[in-house]
């Protein structure tokens, strides 16, 4: 009894680390000259050191407009995002972080967002992006009941508020 018990919980223990993603990798990008995120990575990558003194510096800098994030908390039930960036790229420096501050800002849930961060060819190491027709970086994908809705690409037209709320709304 104790040998299948153990067994399963081996079992359980092997699925897990099969779907769990490593987050946060970087690797040395020659056209830059330095470490870069590449891959999934998450709030704490971006806030690391290869990304982090511009992440701290464009979330604490940011407005928010409160008029549009009242109106956007309503809307985001059923709202997935994906962020498809780059570490070494200006834009996503300036704009990731002040769209995480939104998030933060509306109680969106963290396993509603998927980031990923490419090379400067818009690429990813292990795994394929290909079908997300991602041209420039960052860009906000927004799905609604797993159907793309709208898409934020490289800078908004008229503040990420308001884009956001005209997608989702």
């Amino acid at each position: 009894m104790k040998t299948v018990t153990i067994s399963c919980i081996l079992i359980v223990f092997l699925c897990m680390n099969v779907n769990a993603q490593e987050v946060n990798k970087t690797f040395f990008e020659e056209k830059v000259g330095y470490d870069i995120l590449i891959d999934h990575c998450d709030r704490s990558g971006l806030e690391g050191p290869e990304f982090g003194q511009y992440f701290k510096e464009y979330y604490s800098a940011y407005q928010l407009d409160d008029e549009t994030i009242a109106k956007l908390s309503k809307h985001i039930k059923g709202i997935t995002i994906k962020i498809i960036l780059g570490s070494w790229c200006h834009d996503s420096k300036m704009q990731v972080p002040r769209f995480v501050k939104i998030l933060d800002q509306i109680n969106f849930k963290k396993e509603n967002l998927t980031m990923i961060c490419v090379d400067r060819s818009k690429k990813t190491h292990t795994f394929s992006i290909d079908d997300m027709d991602v041209s420039y970086v960052p860009t906000f994908i927004f799905y609604k009941e797993g159907k793309e809705i709208g898409r934020i690409i490289e800078s908004p037209e008229k503040s990420l508020e308001k884009d956001f709320l005209t997608i989702v709304n």
